[in-house]
């Protein structure tokens, strides 16, 4: 063997090296960011009928909220015969361990086989060819589909486990809470869409843009009469409910208009990874003092399935009653859940004049007022007669009530 050679594998050697160190950096940092609740290196699985207990291997498993897994492997070089080897690993975790749901070959943005890699990544998102990888990805792109996957699986319910540290469970709910409020805003007051939009050109592969000249025509605004959007979804700005809560207003924009004229757009941003998703959780008794104060048959009724926290454990005559009781309060529910109106605020800006959804599987982004999405929803069939699903939040069983309303 050359002494090239030799050098050439020692380079190899140290590049893979590396590789390793640089993804064991990026995802304890992910881990400390709380965007994944644990990753294990040298993940080892066998299969139940084999002596060997450690055939299968990824460098690294990572698990997300939701106790979903993906497993990562590294590479430097678009090598087609390791490619297999790992082919293998990554069918028989994912056979073995049904949590884990992905698999995804990780390379640095830096190596020499950049275009090798995006060629085979293409083949494999096309269905060109089978693979048990699910995707090619340089390090930068990993980490953005690992935290849109965090993002995701946090939409709906999570029983975040016993054992996380409180300080990391702020830190996750807070990206769930504000991520798509704080995109809503940003795209909303981003400089070159509003320049775009003023002259009248429309960048169609841009989903951001796109996005951005939804939420302008919802909101039926004229480019030529515009002359400047300001947004915040700052809480702190937005303020909180007298009762303490936060009101229905993720979003505010402030437009100013050509001729001096100042509108104001408030907004509800909604995002989920399913059909429905949470949109409102009080008290029964905050149910009653709403809808129907003076009303002491709905507040026993409310009560009575906060208490049960599911029509299958209610009394058939109860759901019938309250279904009666709620049926000439439809409207003012659906107001009240979707917007707010109807409750106490300390300023009209805590009512949600829009609601913008995000069905993140479907990739369908949309944009309603308030009233209208109310209208759309009315005709689904939720419990009691109403457009939403009742249930109650993880841990809140006779606590509080939680509904969900369609993402349309």
């Amino acid at each position: 063997m050359s002494k090239a050679n030799i050098l050439s594998n020692k380079e190899k050697s140290i590049h893979g090296y590396e590789n390793q160190e640089s993804l064991t950096g990026i995802l304890s940092s992910l881990l400390g960011q709380g965007y994944i609740s644990d990753f294990q290196q040298k993940f080892r699985i066998g299969h139940p009928t084999a002596s060997n207990t450690a055939q299968f291997y990824a460098p690294f498993m990572i698990q997300f909220m939701d106790r979903s897994r993906w497993v990562i492997f590294s590479t430097t070089s678009m090598r087609t015969d390791r490619i297999k080897g790992q082919q293998w690993d990554a069918y028989n975790l994912k056979s073995l361990d049904t949590t884990v749901t992905k698999a995804i070959l990780a390379y640095s943005p830096e190596s020499d086989d950049v275009e090798n890699f995006k060629r085979q990544d293409d083949k494999y998102t096309t269905g060109k060819e089978i693979s048990a990888i699910d995707r090619i990805l340089d390090f930068d792109e990993l980490v953005k589909e690992i935290k849109e996957e965090a993002l995701a699986t946090l939409e709906d319910e999570v029983d975040i486990p016993s054992n996380t540290p409180n300080a990391k469970v702020g830190k996750i709910w807070d990206k769930k809470g504000k991520s798509f409020e704080k995109y809503v805003a940003e795209i909303l007051q981003d400089r070159q869409f509003f320049a775009f939009w003023k002259k009248g050109k429309f960048p169609a592969e841009n989903k951001d843009f796109m996005h951005f000249k939804k939420l302008v025509d919802a909101f039926d605004l004229d480019a030529t009469n515009v002359i400047k959007i300001e947004t915040t979804a700052d809480k702190k700005e937005i303020g909180y409910l007298p009762s303490g809560g936060s009101p229905k207003t993720d979003v505010i924009a402030d437009i100013t208009l050509s001729d001096g004229e100042m509108l104001q757009i408030t907004i509800s941003c909604k995002r989920s990874k399913c059909d429905t998703v949470s949109i409102h959780q009080y008290t029964a008794d905050t149910f009653a003092d709403v809808l129907a104060p003076n009303n002491a048959k709905l507040r026993k009724l409310l009560n009575d399935f906060q208490y049960f926290g599911n029509v299958k454990d209610l009394p058939p005559e109860t759901e019938k009653d309250l279904k009666n009781e709620l049926n000439p309060l439809l409207r003012n529910l659906s107001m009240w859940v979707v917007g707010g109106f109807g409750a106490e605020v300390n300023n009209k800006s805590q009512f949600a004049k829009y609601i913008v959804s995000y069905q993140t599987t479907k990739d369908c982004f949309s944009v309603h007022k308030v009233e209208d999405y109310c209208n759309l929803i009315s005709t689904k069939k939720g419990t009691f007669g109403t457009p939403f699903n009742w249930t109650y939040a993880s841990k809140q069983r006779g606590k509080s009530i939680q509904l969900k309303a369609p993402v349309l």
